[in-house]
């Protein structure tokens, strides 16, 4: 028997974080706490096992750009930096939530720990039911950083990109800041460059076109704003008893491509 690894649906799983400072003003008088810079430092003072350097995974290697994600590296060191920069000094209040019984506990805490540690903030560190860490990210006044992943519906690489970080995934029925977000992007990220590019890629039929214009989106959210975290791929592991079975692989769906197993 052999374990064969499934790399074919790597989803970053990582920290949702709200532009509410930056966007919507500064809750219980904060320092400006959203800027790229800030969530670069964040980024920057957490190690990772395995971990993510970009949104779009390795599995569509024609859009996936390695290193995108340039404060997704382990340096104590430039995250004090950014700090500085962005105005983070030793004793700032930032807030952690995350969702309760699903194994988030162990590493959330170590998030928590290298953030005092390592910067000096004073982290607000809460575990939810997944419901209300969902309706909390979505309130208008909601700030800080939440646990999330995201699993792609369809196998494109603009299912990670529009969902959680186009403007009309915000989806705020009236149009007002004082409504909850009932989109994916909670954090109610928006850069009109970003969205143009995104529906530029929506209408292109050559898929090499399509994926420079995913990988300029990209290198927007995640290179330049850093609108969400990135923190590792999930990897599936199959067991298949290699000495019966060859040609076993996954599909996006992560279920045996059975078409194409061959007995030996």
């Amino acid at each position: 028997m052999a374990e064969q690894e499934d790399q074919r649906q790597q989803l970053p799983a990582g920290l949702g974080h709200h532009q509410a400072a930056e966007q919507r003003g500064c809750p219980q008088g904060r320092l400006d706490g959203d800027r790229p810079a800030t969530r670069s430092c964040r980024a920057c003072c957490r190690t990772r096992p395995s971990p993510a350097d970009a949104l779009i995974p390795p599995n569509f290697p024609d859009a996936y750009t390695p290193g995108v994600c340039t404060a997704c590296t382990y340096n104590p060191d430039e995250a004090k930096r950014l700090a500085q920069q962005a105005g983070l000094t030793p004793g700032t209040e930032v807030k952690l939530q995350y969702n309760t019984g699903a194994g988030h506990e162990e590493w959330t805490a170590a998030v928590k720990q290298q953030l005092e540690q390592n910067l000096g903030l004073k982290v607000t560190y809460t575990g939810v039911p997944f419901r209300d860490l969902l309706d909390n990210e979505q309130q208008p006044e909601a700030s800080g950083l939440w646990r999330a992943a995201w699993s792609a519906d369809y196998p494109t690489p603009g299912n990670y990109l529009f969902p959680l970080l186009a403007t009309q995934s915000i989806v705020v029925p009236t149009a007002s800041p004082s409504e909850p977000a009932q989109g994916d992007n909670r954090g109610r990220y928006s850069n009109p460059e970003f969205d143009k590019l995104l529906a530029q890629a929506a209408q292109t039929q050559d898929e090499a076109a399509r994926n420079d214009l995913y990988k300029r989106a990209e290198k927007i959210a995640i290179g330049d704003d850093l609108a969400l975290i990135p923190l590792w791929f999930r990897q599936q592991s199959r067991l298949v008893n290699t000495e019966k079975f060859g040609n076993v692989n996954m599909d996006f769906s992560e279920d045996p491509t059975f078409d194409t197993i061959t007995l030996k």
